[in-house]
């Protein structure tokens, strides 16, 4: 009887540290979260976003199939260098956002407006937030042409009028998004990421 409580207490043990095995194997084997990926890249470009990089994560994970996240990512570097510059810094506005009628999350998360006419908001999450969501909800559709890598069509929706008014800055402006967009998709892959 003792021989056979010994056996099973070695096998259970055996079942264990195999389950726990496994358990890490599958762990290594999925790699980084897509937050510690983002968090990683925005924080080597010495973004002050790297902090609130669980916000475009949390949405892309909630809305699968329709939220871009190197293409948000790359219109945040071309419009306002992840946060960096001055003027994003003092406005919190990552997306170069202005105005918005009522009722849209964009204009309804600010706290004020520059004499521009571009919003205001009160700190980074909410920055981001309305960056993502005028992305997503704006009847233009930029998402769509972010999702398609069609970045001369999404800059024509974006700048609106001042498409054809500024032709070089508008052809810089695609070549910032096309070089970001190749910059971010290499970096989360090297990083393990397949987005």
């Amino acid at each position: 009887m003792r021989w056979f409580i010994y056996t099973l207490f070695l096998i259970l043990a055996l079942l264990l540290i195999m389950a726990i095995g496994w358990t890490v194997a599958d762990a290594a084997l999925a790699g980084p979260s897509t937050e510690v990926v983002l968090h990683d890249i925005l924080a080597a470009h010495g973004s002050p976003l790297a902090d609130v990089a669980y916000r475009p994560v949390a949405y892309w994970r909630a809305h699968p199939g329709s939220f871009d996240l190197v293409g948000w990512l790359s219109v945040v570097a071309a419009e306002t260098s992840l946060g960096k510059d001055s003027w994003s810094a003092r406005t919190r506005n990552v997306g170069c956002i202005r105005g918005g009628a009522v009722g849209r999350p964009w204009r309804d998360l600010r706290v004020g407006v520059t004499s521009g006419g571009f919003n205001v908001y009160g700190n980074w999450a909410d920055g981001v937030r309305a960056s993502i969501l005028l992305l997503v909800l704006s009847p233009r559709g930029y998402m769509g042409y972010l999702m398609r890598d069609d970045f001369r069509g999404f800059t024509r929706a974006y700048w609106g009028g001042d498409y054809f008014a500024y032709p070089a800055k508008r052809e810089a402006y695609i070549r910032s998004l096309e070089r970001f967009h190749a910059v971010f998709a290499r970096e989360g892959r090297v990083r393990g990421l397949a987005w």
